[in-house]
């Protein structure tokens, strides 16, 4: 059973990855994973300490099947911008957008103002 998922995207408060089939919504942000990436192939490096910590800390804490979501610099002396959500979830973009009416395309206007110019 896979509990971990690793995952990159640049935004970490409320971001959505758009799967094959599936989209990914994350919310919050439980912890970071800010070390550098140049050695991650190192099982025992830092990057990979900081990221099995981070594990240890959202299973503790009870987050159950956590992933790491974020950004990797192309550049990867730079600090990563990684972390793990309080929440996330799957869901299948087709299914979302089907039950959606054809007038929902924003927010309810509850008022328009005229301003002088």
């Amino acid at each position: 059973m896979l509990n971990n998922v690793a995952l990159t995207f640049p935004l970490y408060q409320a971001s959505s990855l758009p799967l094959p089939f599936r989209s990914l919504i994350t919310a919050g942000c439980f912890t970071q994973v800010t070390q550098q990436v140049a050695e991650g192939g190192d099982l025992q490096g830092k990057f990979q300490q900081q990221v099995r910590q981070a594990f240890a800390k959202a299973r503790v804490a009870g987050i159950k099947q956590s992933l790491l979501w974020g950004a990797i610099p192309f550049d990867t002396q730079q600090p990563s911008a990684l972390f793990i959500p309080y929440e996330s979830r799957c869901f299948y973009r087709a299914t979302f957008l089907a039950g959606l009416s054809p007038l929902a395309t924003g927010p309810e206007i509850a008022s328009i103002t005229e301003v002088p110019t």
